[in-house]
C-alpha cells in the first residue's frame, strides 16, 4: 500500500503544488498524448514575435470557420513566420513534433521552412502545379484536380532540434534554444523577382495557416514502424533516399558557425528519422558532382589522387554510428574521374564531337555545355583506366566496411558532362579496334556519316553497359550475395523535360492562364513520358561561341539517353526510372521499358524550387531550395501507382535538402506495407477487383504461399472492393497488421483509402505452407510500442523530465 501512495504522490504531486508538468495535447496520428510546448492560433497571437516580406502582405481572414493567416497570390515571393518555443526551455537534440494547421478550402501551394532543423517542404492541394513554374532546374508540370476536404488538415513533421538556429534571411546560426526557432510559411511569386514570368502558382490562393503547434517528443523510440518483412529467407525491399543541398549544417570546422555540434549527431537523426518513416536503407553522397564528401582518399594517393574533405573521417563515423541500427546502406557517387592534383578527372579525356575539349574554365566553343563548373572533370568509361579509378573508390567507401554494415550495393548517377560520349583520338581508336577491324575513322566521319555516327554511339551504348556491369562484378566478388548497382541516367532534379506543355485533367484550365496543356489520359495512352525517357537531350546554340563550326551544344552526348532495353535480360545492374507525378506513373508498359531479371528500381526526383523566393532586394528567407507533396494521402499517391503499375523492388529519393515528410501517416502506412511484400516477381490479376481502380498485383513464393498488393490507385477512397482470390481453400492474413482477415466465397472485401494498399499472405486452409518469419524482430526498426514494465518506468520518469505547463 505505501508502494502505491508513494507512486501517486510522485505522479500528482506537481499538479498539486504548481505548474510542474507542460499540458498535453492529441497531437495527431501516429503521435497521440504529446505535451504541448509552444501553440500560436494566428488569427489572434501577439505573444510571439511575428515578420513578414513587408507590411500587410498578409491578413486575417475567416475561413472553414476559423481564422487563419493568408499570403494572398499576388505580386512577387512573399512569406510570414513566428517566433516558435522561445522562453520555452527547448532542448537541443530532443526530438520535437512541428504542426501546422490549415484550412483545406481552395487550391494552395504552402512552403513550410521549421529553422530549428533547417528543413524546407512544400505541399499543394487541387489543382495547383506545387512546383514553381520556372526555376534553374527543369520542372514538368502537372494540374489535375485532388479533392478538398474542406476540413481543416495539419502538415506534421518529426524533427531533431539543432544547436543553433539562423535568423529568418540566413546569416549567423547565432540562435540557441533558448532563443526559441522562426517557422516561416512562403509562397513563391516570380523568376528572380521578374515581371516575365510574374505568377510561379498561378491556380493557389496562396498559403493560409491557422495554428503552429509545436510538441515535445520525450521518447521518439516509441513510434519506430514495426515492419514485418517476408518470412524466412524470401528477398527483401529497400526504400532509401539523397540529399542534395542540405550538409551545410555540419560543414564548417568551426562549431559556431554549425547547426549541429556533432556532425555524426546529425546524421543519427536522419537513421532515427528513417526508423519512424520505415525506411530501411541509409544512403549518402559520397561524390557531388565529383567531389569528395568526407571520406578518406589517402590510401591511393590522397590529395594527388582524390582532393580530401575537412572530414576524412565522417563516412567511417557514420558507418560505426549505423551499426548501432539495422539500416542496410547504399552509398552515392556522382562520379566524373577522380578530382585531385593528378586526378583523371581534370585530365578531360572524353571530348565532345565538334566543339573543343573542356578545360574548365568558361570558354567559348569548349565542352560540351554552358555549364561551365559542371565541365571542370570528366571521364571516359571505355578507357580501362576509369574503372581501376572508380573501383578505389568502391575499395575505400565500401569494401573497406564490408563486414561493419549490409551493403545493398551502389548507386551512381551522371550528372552533366561527368560520363559524356567521347570523341577523343584514344577513344576512336578503341572503337576501330573493336568494330572496323582498325581502319581509320575520325570526328569529320562522324559528322558527316549518320549511318556510322549511330553506329559508333550503338558501340558506346555497349561500351557503357560493359562498364557498368564490370562494377557490379567487383561489388559481388568483395562482398559476396548479389549485391546491385543502381544507375541514374538523369542528371536532372525534376528528371526528364516532357514536350507539350504542362499535362492535366482539364486543358481549358491551364490555357486559362496562358500555359500550354495536355490532357493526361492521352498522354499516358501514347506513351509520351517513354519517348521523354528514351530520347536525346534537346540542343541550342552557344552565342558567345563565333565558330559555326563549334556553335552547338552537345547535350546529347554529355547527358547520353538511357538504353534499359540492353539491361532488361540482365542481372545486378538496373538503370533507374525516374517518377513523380502521375503522368509517370500511371503505365505499366512504360514502366515495363526498365524492368530487369533482377527487378526495377525506381527514383523519386523532386523538383529544387530553387531561389524562387528570391525577390529582386535578394533572397528573402536565405537560400532556398524545396520539394513539394500533394497533401494528406495524396502524398503517397504517385508510389501507391509505382507499386499497382511497375513494382519496383528499389525505391529511392533524391530530395532537394534535408529529407522529411509532412504527412507521415501515409508514409508510414505505404512503406509498412511496400517493405512487407516479398522482392520477387509478380503479375497484375486483371479483373481480379471489383473497382478498376484498385489493381491486385500477386506473388508467388515456394513456401510461402501467395503475397498480394492490393492497391487503390484513384484519387478517391475505395469501400466494399471485392478481392476475387487466385484459388480456394485459402486463408488470409494481413502482413502489415499480422492479422487473419475473413474470406467468404473465395473473395475479400475491403475498404481502401487513397493510395491505400492492402499486403496479404494466402495460404491453404489445410495449414501447409508457413507464414512464420524465421526473426522474431521481423523489423530493423524495433517495436513500435512498449510492454507494460516500459510504460511503468515511462509514468516514473515522465514527470522528473518535464517543464512547466504551458498556458
Amino acid at each position: 500500500m505505501k508502494r502505491f501512495a508513494f507512486l501517486f504522490v510522485l505522479l500528482f504531486l506537481p499538479d498539486l503544488v504548481g505548474p510542474v508538468w507542460g499540458a498535453t495535447r492529441d497531437a495527431g496520428a501516429p503521435f497521440g498524448e504529446l505535451e504541448l510546448v509552444d501553440e500560436i492560433l494566428l488569427g489572434s497571437d501577439t505573444a510571439h514575435e511575428f515578420q513578414e516580406s513587408g507590411e500587410g502582405h498578409s491578413e486575417i481572414q475567416t475561413l472553414l470557420g476559423t481564422e487563419a493567416r493568408v499570403l494572398p497570390n499576388d505580386g512577387g515571393p512573399r512569406y510570414f513566420a513566428y517566433r516558435v518555443g522561445q522562453g520555452k526551455g527547448l532542448v537541443a537534440g530532443q526530438a520535437y513534433v512541428l504542426e501546422v494547421a490549415y484550412p483545406e478550402d481552395e487550391p494552395r501551394t504552402v512552403f513550410v521552412r521549421n529553422k530549428g532543423a533547417e528543413t524546407t517542404r512544400g505541399f499543394a492541394t487541387s489543382t495547383t502545379f506545387g512546383d514553381a513554374v520556372r526555376g534553374y532546374a527543369v520542372t514538368s508540370l502537372e494540374s489535375l484536380d485532388y479533392p478538398l476536404s474542406g476540413q481543416t488538415e495539419s502538415y506534421r513533421q518529426l524533427f531533431w532540434l539543432h544547436d543553433r538556429f539562423a535568423d529568418i534571411a540566413g546569416g549567423d546560426r547565432s540562435f540557441t534554444p533558448e532563443d526559441g526557432f522562426w517557422v516561416i510559411i512562403a509562397q513563391p511569386g516570380s523568376w528572380l523577382g521578374s515581371a516575365s514570368e510574374p505568377r510561379q502558382a498561378p491556380f493557389s490562393k496562396g498559403p493560409a495557416v491557422s495554428a503552429i503547434r509545436l510538441y515535445a517528443v520525450p521518447d521518439p523510440g516509441v513510434y519506430d514502424l514495426a515492419i514485418h518483412y517476408p518470412p524466412g529467407d524470401l528477398p527483401r525491399r529497400h526504400i532509401f533516399y539523397r540529399e542534395e543541398m542540405s550538409d551545410s549544417v555540419v560543414h564548417s570546422r568551426t562549431e559556431e558557425e554549425r547547426g549541429v555540434n556533432d556532425d555524426i549527431a546529425w546524421y543519427e537523426y536522419k537513421a532515427k528519422l528513417m526508423n519512424f518513416l520505415g525506411m530501411n536503407t541509409f544512403s549518402k553522397d559520397l561524390l557531388e558532382f565529383g567531389a569528395n564528401q568526407g571520406w578518406d582518399s589517402s590510401p591511393h594517393g590522397g590529395n594527388d589522387w582524390v582532393h580530401q574533405t575537412s572530414f576524412p573521417d565522417r563516412w567511417a563515423k557514420i558507418l560505426d554510428m549505423l551499426g548501432s541500427y539495422e539500416h542496410s546502406v547504399l552509398p552515392y557517387y556522382e562520379y566524373c574521374g577522380s578530382k585531385g592534383d593528378h586526378g583523371l578527372g581534370y585530365e578531360h579525356r572524353s571530348r565532345p564531337l565538334s566543339r573543343d575539349p573542356a578545360s574548365g574554365e568558361s570558354v567559348p566553343c569548349e565542352g560540351y555545355t554552358h555549364i561551365w563548373w559542371a565541365e571542370r572533370c570528366n571521364a571516359d568509361l571505355t578507357d580501362p583506366e576509369t574503372f581501376e579509378d572508380f573501383r578505389k573508390m568502391l575499395e575505400l567507401t565500401v569494401v573497406a566496411y564490408k563486414d561493419e554494415v549490409n551493403f545493398v550495393g551502389a548507386w551512381m548517377r551522371t550528372r552533366v558532362s561527368s560520363l559524356p560520349i567521347s570523341f577523343s583520338d584514344a577513344t576512336l581508336q578503341r572503337y576501330s579496334d573493336d568494330a572496323l577491324g582498325g581502319a581509320p575513322l575520325s570526328r569529320e566521319d562522324l559528322r558527316s556519316d549518320t549511318d556510322a555516327y549511330h553506329a559508333y554511339r550503338d558501340w558506346w551504348e555497349g561500351q557503357r553497359k560493359a562498364f557498368l556491369a564490370k562494377i557490379q562484378s567487383y561489388l559481388a566478388q568483395a562482398l559476396g550475395g548479389e549485391p546491385v548497382l543502381l544507375y541514374s541516367a538523369y542528371p536532372g532534379e525534376g528528371g526528364p523535360w516532357v514536350n507539350g506543355g504542362a499535362v492535366t485533367d482539364d486543358v481549358d484550365r491551364i490555357e486559362a492562364v496562358g500555359k500550354t496543356g495536355q490532357d493526361i489520359d492521352t498522354f499516358v495512352a501514347d506513351g509520351k513520358y517513354l519517348d521523354a525517357l528514351l530520347g536525346d537531350r534537346s540542343n541550342w546554340d552557344d552565342y558567345s561561341c563565333s565558330d559555326p563550326d563549334k556553335k552547338t551544344y552537345e547535350w546529347q552526348h554529355s547527358v547520353p539517353r538511357p538504353d534499359p532495353e540492353n539491361y532488361a535480360d540482365g542481372t545486378g545492374t538496373l538503370m533507374a526510372y525516374p517518377f513523380n507525378h502521375q503522368f509517370t506513373t500511371r503505365s505499366e508498359t512504360v514502366l515495363d521499358a526498365f524492368r530487369t531479371e533482377s527487378g526495377l528500381a525506381m527514383i523519386r526526383h523532386f523538383s529544387l524550387n530553387e531561389n524562387t523566393m528570391t525577390a529582386e532586394s535578394g533572397d528573402l528567407i536565405g537560400y532556398f531550395v524545396s520539394d513539394v507533396d500533394r497533401a494528406r494521402d495524396f502524398s503517397m499517391l504517385a508510389e501507391a501507382q509505382a507499386l499497382a503499375f511497375g513494382d519496383p523492388k528499389y525505391l529511392g529519393y533524391l530530395a532537394a535538402s534535408t529529407f522529411t515528410r509532412g504527412f507521415p501517416t501515409p508514409t508510414r502506412d505505404f512503406n509498412a506495407a511496400f517493405l512487407a511484400l516479398p522482392a520477387v516477381d509478380s503479375v497484375i490479376l486483371a479483373d481480379s477487383a471489383s473497382d478498376q481502380e484498385v489493381i491486385v498485383r500477386a506473388y508467388e513464393t515456394a513456401e510461402y504461399g501467395t503475397f498480394l498488393a492490393i492497391v487503390n490507385t484513384g484519387m478517391r477512397p475505395k469501400q466494399a472492393v471485392v478481392i476475387t482470390l487466385p484459388g480456394v481453400d485459402l486463408a488470409a492474413t494481413n502482413r502489415v497488421s499480422m492479422k487473419a482477415m475473413p474470406v467468404e466465397d473465395d473473395a475479400l472485401t475491403l475498404d481502401l483509402k487513397v493510395a491505400g494498399v492492402v499486403v496479404v499472405q494466402l495460404l491453404p486452409k489445410d495449414g501447409t505452407g508457413t507464414g512464420e518469419s524465421t526473426d522474431d524482430k521481423e523489423c530493423g526498426c524495433s517495436g513500435g510500442g512498449t510492454n507494460g514494465l516500459g510504460w511503468f518506468a515511462l509514468l516514473l520518469v515522465v514527470p522528473l523530465l518535464r517543464r512547466k505547463r504551458v498556458a
